[in-house]
């Protein structure tokens, strides 16, 4: 291969497939040959049909038909989704009306049972029953000064109706018991 300078980017040679030196004793690689299909073409006659007016009319005239059927199914379908949402939305805003006056009902309830509790608790307390006892009943608070205790310590009586008392001895073992203990 010729040098040229300054000419590479002229050099087509460059682009040429590359050939690998083959042993002498190999015999050169065949690349597989593909087989080509051949289409089958059919040459058919242009032949125009002669076709009567009036059955292209009917013809056209039902195919209209057909799409303003479907335009007016879906349109059909479409009102009755519509519909539907708005039966939905009238039974919501019903229900939540309601849900509304019940919670009034119930917040109202809720103040009349906080009010009575409150009637019971100071019907109840202890300063109107102080005042109840005092000025109803006549009853006086008892002052530290009037206090009387009752001794009971005095030992075991036994009293027999008729104003008679019996005493009783204890037994000798209880004495004893007693004595050292």
């Amino acid at each position: 291969m010729p040098s040229y300078y300054g000419t590479e980017a002229y050099d087509f040679s460059l682009f040429e497939p590359y050939e690998r030196k083959v042993n002498s004793n190999a015999a050169p690689k065949k690349a597989p040959q593909q087989k080509v299909k051949k289409p089958d073409l059919k040459v058919q006659p242009k032949v125009q049909k002669k076709t009567d007016p009036r059955l292209e009319v009917k013809k056209q005239m039902r195919t209209n038909m057909q799409k303003g059927a479907k335009v007016l199914a879906v349109m059909a379908v479409l009102f009755a989704m519509l519909s539907i949402k708005i039966y939905c939305n009238v039974r919501l805003d019903e229900t939540t009306r309601e849900i509304t006056k019940i919670e009034e009902k119930l917040a109202v309830e809720k103040s009349e049972a906080v009010r009575l509790q409150m009637s019971i608790d100071s019907i109840v307390s202890v300063k109107n029953v102080d005042e109840y006892a005092e000025n109803v009943l006549g009853m006086m608070k008892l002052e530290p000064g009037r206090e009387s205790y009752i001794n009971l310590s005095k030992g075991d009586e036994v009293v027999v109706s008729g104003g008679k008392e019996v005493k009783e001895e204890p037994s000798i073992l209880r004495q004893l018991l007693a004595y050292i203990f």
